[in-house]
């Protein structure tokens, strides 16, 4: 049993942190894989699983590492200078033969994307991404003398979903049917938000007596409330918990 120490740069949510243990637990002998989001370290126990393998799989998942015991550490968040020197594809019309599009679904951050951007970049023929974390997708312009875009969409999915997200290609459609779906699609959003804000409004209503009698009432004031105000006490925060405050 061999135990690897790693410094992991790029990681910035919980998201990542579960894309770079799945990495290191998809290489062959690994038999434990921890990963730290805030001081950016992994430690991997593995019985015949090189250090130059497991390296491997966590940059094929879009993040950069190296092993502790390295003279330039990686920091936490951010990518390290070998990284900066090799910046994701960004988009770009010169010599553009065709533009690809692509649902990627699991992004939470801007690290996120820039994982998706680097998977995507790294497959052969693409000149150009770029990534919306909002919207899902992911935009890949196609030089001229790249396969065709059956060829090549399929080895660009399988990027992204061995970088850890999901991702499948974005039918095609007519101009009025795209804007109406995603006319539609703007609206759930919309509403999803409209509905969260109204939940926040109810809740905070409902709560003000309650820290208005036991805070401010009983703790600033040193007010003795009435008998009745716990069972009003009770009502209230029931209704937060089964109206609202209800998933």
């Amino acid at each position: 049993m061999t135990t690897h120490n790693f410094r992991v740069a790029g990681m910035t949510c919980p998201n990542c942190v579960r894309h770079v243990t799945e990495a290191l637990e998809g290489v062959g002998g690994v038999t434990r894989a921890e990963v730290q989001l805030d001081p950016g370290r992994a430690l991997v126990e593995a019985e015949g699983a090189s250090a130059d393998g497991l390296m491997g799989a966590v940059r094929e998942a879009g993040y950069e590492i190296s092993e502790e015991d390295d003279e330039e550490p990686a920091s936490p968040g951010r990518v390290d200078q070998a990284e900066a020197a090799t910046p994701p594809i960004r988009p770009t019309t010169e010599g553009a033969g065709s533009r690809i599009e692509i649902d990627v679904g699991g992004m939470t951050c801007a690290a996120c994307v820039g994982a998706v951007e680097r998977a995507l970049g790294g497959v052969e023929g693409v000149v150009g991404v770029e990534v919306s974390l909002p919207l899902e997708r992911a935009s890949v312009m196609v030089g001229g003398d790249a396969a065709g875009d059956r060829e090549l969409t399929p080895a660009l999915v399988d990027a992204v979903r061995r970088s850890g997200y999901s991702a499948r290609p974005r039918t095609a459609a007519g101009g009025a049917g795209e804007l109406a779906r995603e006319r539609e699609a703007a609206e759930k959003r919309l509403a999803h938000v409209g509905e969260a804000r109204r939940r926040f409004l109810l809740s905070a209503v409902l709560s003000v007596p309650i820290f208005a009698g036991t805070m401010a009432g009983e703790m600033l004031l040193g007010l003795e409330l009435p008998g009745w105000f716990g069972w009003a006490q009770l009502v209230l925060t029931s209704a937060v918990m089964l109206g609202p405050g209800r998933a």
